[in-house]
């Protein structure tokens, strides 16, 4: 027996886990005890044909035991017969006014037809055990769980997680591995998920995004171009498994005709763009206008910015197709190497309409990197940010230039840099409902954001093109599972599985109820990046 403070109202109850704790006041007999078990799965057992009869005879002879009652009531319901399972449980409540399961059953045949009075006249406005049976202080564990079982369904139906929560978790401190205990977390999750998919169809419906439409030239020309240096046709002959000599070789070319030769790369991904979106077969490699941004970033062409941006604004057709997931992890470098000293031209990308959410973000975390890295101040970087918020602020919703989670994934970067003085335009941009809050939190989360001193920062490590690939190989292979990588790398597969057996462990020791995780804090999937620019999106 243990002590059980009530978190519902001031009271305390005594819990006990003695399943014969009721015996004697309910008439329940050893023999009885034995058939139990038994008779529920036969109630449960919508083919069995005998147990009305036989719990019948069982409640002749046993007049005083409720609980056979109950099961005969369960096993009308189990049949269909829900009018007659609930004449028995009037009847239970009439002959046994206490009993709690024939209570429970009747609410729940309220709650199902939405009569919350006539709920609360069975169970009690304050759905709380101890009121409903002031005279007790001693109660079965699974009385309890029933009991908070059915609150949580109620104040679920009703909306009031708050109260649900309270609930559940007094059932996890008590029995969090119990079956009546799961079912309650699953009916809060699913009520949880189901708003959620209305708050996003919701936020859908209502979103303000950019539509990035620029189409690429309508062209037939097949051919590859001719470089100046014939070595950089091997861009167009390998994946990033590329040998590091070639990028060697390539990198030790005449600066002014690499330019040249890299650019006319970007160039020929833009004009034969629908050459290889329709006709190009499984062997082409499609790494090369990636591989020229990576060397134009080493060899610092500051020169080839205004082309580069001219690349990236194209439509989402293109920028999947060629760079997918190198602009959200990578794109942010080859600004920092080529941009850092012409933060005009990015402030001007930044402003021009019909370009894609996450193009526009790389440029933000590029200036994070470069405050982070000490390679700008904060002086120097403000007048960008006003600019640019102003610029949205001012902006029409025709224009295709307002794009909400653009705009919050900007916010995250300025509260990382604590730039307290952004705040007044923050705040009309909240106002305007130009801000994604499920992204960038409400005004009040990025006020105090800004202010507060944060310990976790996001600084990046700037790579070399050999180190990059050296990092990236693995985790960039756009061909299937099938290929020479895996069937050659059978410890990278045995460690792979390893890795998700550990975290299936980890995931199902955790606790059902976890503190939230800050949107500043660092990502629990172990990215290392911030949960606002991971999983949380």
């Amino acid at each position: 027996m243990m002590k059980q403070k009530s978190k519902i109202v001031e009271t305390n109850y005594q819990i006990t886990f003695n399943p014969r704790f009721n015996d004697e006041k309910y008439g329940i007999t050893n023999e009885l005890v034995n058939q139990l078990e038994d008779l529920v799965m036969e109630a449960n057992n919508p083919k069995n044909k005998t147990i009305i009869h036989k719990l019948t005879e069982l409640i002749l002879e046993y007049p005083k035991t409720p609980i056979l009652k109950n099961y005969l009531s369960v096993a009308y319901n189990a049949r269909g017969l829900q009018a007659k399972s609930i004449e028995v449980n009037k009847w239970i409540l009439a002959e046994h006014p206490d009993y709690l399961y024939a209570k429970i059953n009747l609410a729940y045949y309220y709650l199902f037809k939405k009569d919350y009075k006539k709920v609360e006249e069975i169970m009690g406005k304050e759905m709380d055990i101890k009121a409903l049976y002031p005279d007790r202080d001693l109660f079965h564990v699974g009385e309890v769980l029933c009991f908070l079982k059915f609150a949580i369904d109620y104040f679920v139906e009703i909306e009031d997680m708050e109260a649900a929560d309270i609930r559940l978790k007094i059932m996890q401190g008590l029995e969090p591995e119990h079956p009546i205990t799961e079912a309650a977390v699953e009916i809060m999750m699913a009520y949880r998920l189901q708003k959620n998919q209305e708050k996003f169809v919701r936020a859908s419906a209502n979103s303000i995004a950019v539509d990035a439409n620029r189409a690429t030239p309508e062209t037939k020309d097949k051919n590859q171009p001719i470089f100046n240096h014939p070595i950089i046709d091997e861009l167009y002959n390998n994946d990033w498994e590329i040998n590091q000599s070639i990028l060697k070789d390539i990198l030790a070319l005449p600066h002014k005709t690499l330019v040249e030769d890299l650019e006319a790369v970007l160039k020929d991904a833009v004009n034969r763009h629908n050459y290889f979106y329709e006709e190009a077969d499984e062997k082409s490699y499609l790494y090369f206008p990636i591989h020229a941004l990576l060397l134009l970033a080493e060899i610092a062409s500051e020169k080839s910015l205004p082309l580069v941006l001219d690349t990236l604004s194209y439509n989402n057709e293109f920028l999947d197709f060629w760079f997918e997931e190198f602009i959200t992890e990578t794109l942010w470098m080859v600004f920092f190497k080529i941009g850092k000293n012409n933060l005009t031209s990015l402030k001007t990308f930044m402003l021009t309409p019909a370009i894609n959410t996450y193009t526009k973000a790389a440029v933000s975390t590029t200036l994070l990197q470069l405050f982070l890295h000490q390679e700008k101040t904060k002086q120097e970087l403000l007048p960008f940010y006003q600019d640019v918020l102003q610029g949205f602020h001012d902006a029409n919703l025709n224009e295709n230039l307002v794009d909400e989670d653009a705009l919050a994934f900007i916010i995250g970067d300025i509260a990382d840099m604590d730039m307290e003085e952004l705040l007044p335009i923050i705040k009309k941009l909240f106002e305007k409902g130009y801000i994604n809050e499920s992204i960038a939190g409400t005004y009040q989360e990025v006020a105090k954001d800004v202010v507060s001193t944060y310990l976790f920062q996001d600084k990046q490590n700037v790579l070399n093109i050999f180190k990059y690939y050296d990092k990236i190989t693995p985790f960039f292979k756009r061909n299937d599972p099938g290929d020479s990588f895996f069937k050659d790398n059978n410890n990278f597969i045995d460690s792979l599985q390893e890795t998700k057996t550990l975290a299936a462990q980890e995931e199902s020791a955790a606790p059902l109820i976890s503190n939230k995780v800050g949107r500043n804090d660092p990502c629990p999937c172990g990215s290392g990046k911030k949960y606002k620019k991971c999983c949380m999106e």
